[in-house]
């Protein structure tokens, strides 16, 4: 293919000009901005309802700011879940060489999330929309509940190899039981967080198919 762009002199026909330093942080630093207030904004009023006015007036940006590093809304609703994720990860390593650790730090999330019910109201409302309608949402989280399933089959399998699960127990089923659980206790929870304890009976799940207690 002939490129008909002529070149300056001395110019390498790969060389893009480096964007500055200080330019991209501020970019970086701008584009979080949103995404918190866009958190914060989607977890109150919802995604339908967040308008991206209010983001922008949190974020101290205008409008057209937003839409340069997020071209429609539902790719901000994006980086928002995925920014949920984050910083679940940060606060707990979910990734443990010990899989009885694994369970014992999901328990603790599950106590962490009841101290947050703004992003457990963002993440079960914005999944029982995506459950109704076609959408980025429904994408995401579907993808995102095979990758717990599947994370969570092989902490049951891992412990089922070192003889440490009660004989019986099935990994996958009781991973798919484990997701449901969490996910139905968190939508009583909202309903009534006074009378309902996610993490402990999530413990108490955990602790029926073990030999040895959390």
């Amino acid at each position: 293919m002939v490129n008909l762009v002529a070149k300056k002199p001395h110019e390498h026909p790969n060389t893009a000009p480096a964007r500055p330093r200080g330019s991209y942080a501020r970019s970086e630093r701008t584009r979080h901005a949103i995404v918190e207030a866009a958190f914060d904004v989607f977890a109150e009023r919802g995604y339908r309802s967040g308008s991206m006015r209010e983001i922008a007036a949190r974020a101290g940006v205008g409008e057209a700011s937003i839409f340069h590093h997020f071209p429609a809304k539902q790719d901000l609703h994006l980086a928002v879940l995925r920014h949920r994720d984050e910083l679940s990860r940060t606060r707990f390593a979910l990734d443990r060489r010990d899989a009885g650790e694994t369970l014992a730090t999901l328990v603790n999330l599950a106590a962490y999330n009841a101290t947050v019910p703004a992003i457990v109201r963002l993440y079960l409302g914005t999944a029982l929309d995506g459950v109704l309608q076609e959408g980025h949402s429904r994408a995401y989280f579907a993808g995102r509940s095979r990758d717990v399933v599947e994370r969570l089959v092989g902490t049951f399998e891992m412990l089922e190899r070192e003889g440490r699960l009660n004989p019986g127990v099935e990994p996958r089923r009781a991973a798919r039981r484990g997701l449901a659980l969490w996910d139905g206790l968190q939508l009583q929870w909202l309903y009534d967080p006074e009378s309902v304890d996610v993490a402990g009976e999530l413990r108490a799940y955990f602790n029926g198919l073990l030999r040895k207690p959390l």
